[in-house]
């Protein structure tokens, strides 16, 4: 008498489990086929001379020649473009001493473009019978015959050897460091009333008005003590005597 067919303990043929797994076997071949020859033509295809670099195209530049560029970069017509290490060259721009920023980017199919923000002037210093440009960290960018309408003058310095490019000591001398970084950050008519910013002294900035009023300031707090002169200034005018000097130190004027 046959057994009675219980499709609980039922089990595929031997014969039918080895064809599937052959099938998933020649899936798994095909797939891993496809995405090899997927690779291999991405491979091919940005191996080509498809991708091979035709022109530079630069932005921003105005101290700058693109020549300096040129050489920074190091890139050479006709190298694949997927070469470029385009965060390297960044870092190598950001290096050179006009430059404050860089972005390197890829122009597909055959450029790479480049664009530069360089340092600007926050402040003029008196030379010879010149003027030097100074940025914000103390870098020297150039030589001006003439003072510029904005720009602040500092006085009490003393270059050894000046050059474009230079980037002066700014850690030794604290206020020089502090007002050169509050200088482009201060509003045109605030720093209008002053003539200039003596900063020969590390522990006591000396500022002039155009009237000709010396003020110490001491060391720090520059942005608070600037926008009290106005203030200050206009209370020493209600006063019968005029003080020889301002003293910002401390919060009190010095005998008169």
């Amino acid at each position: 008498m046959d057994k009675p067919y219980n499709r609980y303990n039922y089990r595929e043929p031997e014969k039918v489990k080895i064809e599937i797994k052959v099938k998933k076997r020649k899936k798994q071949y095909f797939l891993i086929l496809l995405a090899f020859l997927v690779l291999l033509g991405f491979v091919v295809i940005f191996q080509s001379s498809l991708f091979e670099l035709e022109r530079l195209e630069l932005e921003g530049l105005d101290r700058i020649e693109a020549e300096e560029i040129l050489r920074a970069l190091r890139l050479r017509r006709g190298m694949n473009i997927w070469e470029v290490n385009t965060r390297f060259l960044q870092v190598q721009l950001e290096d050179m001493p006009l430059v404050s920023s860089a972005e390197v980017s890829y122009i597909l199919p055959r450029a790479i473009g480049v664009t530069i923000a360089e340092k600007g002037p926050v402040a003029l210093s008196p030379y010879q019978e010149r003027y030097i440009e100074i940025s914000e960290d103390g870098t020297l960018l150039g030589f001006v015959e003439d003072m510029k309408e904005g720009k602040p003058l500092l006085t009490g310095m003393v270059f050894s050897q000046p050059y474009v490019g230079k980037r002066l000591p700014v850690e030794q001398n604290q206020g020089l460091k502090e007002i050169l970084e509050l200088l482009p950050r201060m509003p045109l008519e605030e720093i209008s009333i002053f003539s200039d910013f003596n900063v020969s002294n590390p522990l006591n900035l000396v500022v002039y008005t155009l009237d000709g009023m010396e003020i110490w300031m001491g060391t720090g707090d520059y942005g608070e003590k600037i926008r009290k002169v106005p203030e200050v200034l206009t209370e020493i005018q209600q006063n019968e005597k005029e003080p020889t000097y301002i003293d910002l130190r401390v919060p009190h004027f010095p005998p008169k």
